[in-house]
This record gives structure tokens, sequence and C-alpha cells, in this order.
């Protein structure tokens, strides 16, 4: 049992990166640009729960600018278990949340890495 819960922890995280782009992502690359579609990803509801404040959008389109144009990886920064109390037997290791979360992060940014050849660093 603890075998086939490992494999499945480990395709998990290994098989979310295996997508590709659809035709209508492709589509829209040719129809947009690459930058706007790396924007359009991180700024859809999907990924946020409220409106992006205008100075947030202005860094979050400098910041895609400035990786393309230097063709560097984009960076992207989630925080998460810096909030977490020392005596939670977690701590300071992720909890199950935060695996999974990292596993969604990996699927959801999967479509910029193939869409942008540096790639992101998570």
């Amino acid at each position: 049992m603890i075998n086939e819960v490992q494999a499945y922890l480990k395709s998990k995280l290994q098989d979310s990166s295996k997508q590709s782009l659809s035709v209508s992502d492709k589509e829209i690359i040719n129809k947009i640009g690459v930058e706007q579609y790396i924007f359009t990803k991180l700024a859809s509801k999907k990924f946020r729960k409220w409106k992006m404040a205008d100075t947030c959008v202005d860094r979050v389109k400098k910041a895609i600018n400035i990786a393309i144009t230097n063709e560097k990886p984009l960076e992207v920064v989630f925080f998460q278990g810096g909030y977490k109390l020392w005596r939670f037997p977690s701590s300071p290791e992720s909890d199950w949340a935060e695996f999974f979360n990292i596993a969604y992060l990996i699927e959801y940014l999967t479509s910029i890495v193939k869409a942008y050849k540096p790639g992101v660093t998570l």
C-alpha cells in the first residue's frame, strides 16, 4: 500500500508537466504573442481571487518583458510554509496541502513553460 501511494505521489508531480500546448493555445500565441499569452495565463481568474491592482499588473508585465527580452526563465514566486507554527508535526516540511498545491502550480505553469523556451523557475 505504501509503495502504491508513493508511486501515485511521484506520478502526480512528474505527469503534471507532460501536457502540451493545445491548438487553441497555439492560435492565441500566434494572434497576441507569447508575452501577452503569459500575462493572460498568470492573470487568469483561475490563478487569483481578486482583481489585480494596476501597479501589480504593471509589475507583472514588466517582469515578463524583462525575462523575454533577456531570454531568461520567468521567475514565479509562491510563498508557503512560513506561516506554520513550530509545534505543528509537519513543520518545517511540506504537508499534504502544500504538496498538492505544488503539484497544482506545476500543472498550471506547464502551458507557459511549453510556450516559452527558457521556461519558468518556481
